[in-house]
């Protein structure tokens, strides 16, 4: 009987969490190569991951140059980037926020095409609003990344974005906010709410939550009477339908 080999230079990541995400478009480089980009951050806790990464990194490193990677080498790329001792001498791009990468590796990575998304439930992501409302800065995934030596201008190993699985909200990291977090009800705004104001899309979401904590059958339960899969879907009800569920949320929180 066979068995499918493993891929040495591809690693399934723990839980990390996103930097930077622009994962729904593909823009040319200043060469012209057509690639999206995103950075994500690994705890160093996470001994696993950081270790699958490691030997996959040598791994693609042995099949370009037939040598291990070489660490803390200014004429070798080494995509696994200590946070910590990028903050101590200095290294670290402006770009990035120091307190979001302290005890942390961070990794940079390319796709020269879209990568999948699915959802927690490992539901197939297409719609480009919903990738969109997903692929946010701050939120926390589980990740497909093959790496690969290169030989160009200079030399190294780099990391390409296979897929993504979303696994939950964080707070953003680009300063931004939600549109469905915004006080739109505030001065000047229309008075005159629509049934079911009560409930905004980050109300519902939130009520979920609270729920599949205490009772995740009773939420499940719920979300099938509005023909809603998951919280998410629930939070793009219309108003009227929100507040219903809204008030059912509440009632069988108690």
């Amino acid at each position: 009987m066979s068995t499918i080999k493993k891929n040495p230079y591809k690693v399934l990541t723990g839980v990390v969490r996103s930097s930077f995400m622009f994962l729904n478009s593909l823009e040319p480089d200043d060469k012209g190569n057509k690639k999206c980009k995103s950075m994500f951050i690994i705890p160093k806790k996470d001994k696993t991951t950081i270790t699958k990464m490691e030997k996959a990194i040598d791994a693609a490193s042995q099949k370009k140059f037939g040598s291990k990677a070489k660490r803390n080498s200014r004429a070798f790329g080494y995509p696994l980037r200590d946070g910590d001792k990028e903050i101590k001498d200095g290294t670290l791009p402006d770009s990035i926020d120091p307190k979001t990468v302290k005890g942390c590796y961070f990794v940079n990575t390319n796709a020269y095409k879209l990568p999948g998304l699915v959802d927690a439930d490992n539901e197939v992501i297409d719609d480009k609003d919903e990738r969109e409302d997903m692929l946010v800065p701050g939120y926390y995934f589980k990740v497909s990344i093959t790496f690969k030596g290169y030989d160009t201008d200079s030399k190294g190993v780099r990391a390409e974005l296979n897929n993504v699985m979303f696994i939950k909200e964080g707070e953003r990291l680009d300063g931004g906010v939600a549109a469905d977090s915004e006080d739109w009800e505030g001065d000047g705004a229309d008075q005159d709410d629509d049934e079911g104001s009560d409930y905004s899309s980050a109300k519902i979401k939130e009520l979920c939550a609270e729920l599949k904590e205490e009772d995740e059958d009773a939420l499940d339960e719920i979300l099938e009477e509005f023909d809603c899969k998951n919280a998410r879907a629930a939070s793009k009800l219309e108003d009227d339908e929100r507040g219903e569920l809204g008030e059912a949320l509440e009632e069988a929180l108690g």
